[in-house]
């Protein structure tokens, strides 16, 4: 939570805070989580004889802050779980209503004359989501091994929008296929139900920044044996390509910071590779539809 400038119970209650009793008391704001800091270098207000004008800044860097505790099982209502909602939002391309505040104890700017000013600042903005925030831009799945037809192995093509490398570390994607397409190939109906999952045991696939790259292979692990004419059906689609819904959640470093996020993408083209018939080939000369992302 964020502190709320008041000298005492009285005020704070004043001002729509709340008042708490610990060792120190302290007052705090109602329903904030910390989740980065925003610099504003040095400036120079403008001005005019009708004292009208009007400073903008635009495209200011905030630095995202991780909230203590734990993101991957974040008890609800807890500060880790308030950051991973942020982010999965913003991996999405969601913008969000933000709150900007100055730190309470006036230590938002080293000028004495300032302080105050700067501790009662609050104002509210929106933070843009990711532009270019499709994760997954194809997958290519082959035949199980006879001996173990619950694992289908898939190579991922995935790309990073982010300006820095990203490292993703696991991922527990439920894989949801499509039933019904309309006369341009794109699905009008996708199944109520997973087929599987992606994937079972660590990953360690390094995509760099702004640019994409072909994970190794790892297994989607089926929640029940498909035949060979059955996986061609669901992840061929005739001859045509599929597409198919991911939905779950992620784990990645971005630099040194590690995050977990909730994600969710249609339109994911896939084609099932097997003897005489080339992947490949057929996302080279098949121009599918753009992958659409949904809000979990």
């Amino acid at each position: 939570m964020q502190g709320c400038a008041a000298a005492n119970e009285k005020d704070c209650t004043a001002k729509g805070c709340c008042w708490y009793l610990q060792k120190i008391p302290g007052c705090l704001y109602k329903n904030t989580v910390k989740l980065g800091v925003l610099t504003i270098p040095n400036f120079a207000l403008t001005a005019n004889l009708n004292g009208t004008s009007v400073t903008t800044f635009s495209k200011l860097k905030a630095i995202y802050t991780k909230p203590p505790g734990s993101d991957l099982q974040p008890p609800p209502g807890s500060d880790a779980a308030a950051g991973r909602k942020f982010l999965s939002d913003f991996v999405q391309g969601l913008a969000q209503t933000v709150v900007i505040r100055g730190a309470a104890d006036g230590s938002g700017t080293s000028i004495d004359l300032l302080k105050a000013a700067v501790a009662g600042f609050r104002t509210t903005s929106t933070a843009p989501g990711l532009k270019e925030h499709n994760l997954l831009q194809r997958g290519i799945m082959h035949l199980p091994a006879i001996w173990n037809l619950y694992d289908v192995p898939t190579d991922l093509v995935v790309q990073n929008p982010l300006s820095a490398t990203m490292t993703m570390t696991s991922s527990r994607c439920d894989i949801i296929p499509c039933n019904k397409y309309d006369d341009t190939h794109a699905c009008t109906e996708y199944d109520t139900k997973a087929v599987g999952w992606y994937t079972d045991g660590t990953l360690k696939e390094v995509v760099p920044a702004k640019g994409s790259k072909q994970l190794a292979s790892h297994s989607v692990n089926m929640y029940s044996i498909l035949s060979p004419d059955a996986l061609k059906t669901l992840f061929d689609a005739g001859d045509a390509g599929a597409v198919i819904r991911l939905s779950g959640n992620m784990t990645f470093l971005v630099g040194t910071c590690a995050i977990a996020v909730d994600y969710s993408q249609s339109g994911v083209p896939v084609c099932l590779s097997y003897l005489g018939h080339s992947c490949n080939k057929d996302f080279a000369e098949k121009a599918l539809p753009p992958p659409v992302n949904y809000l979990i």
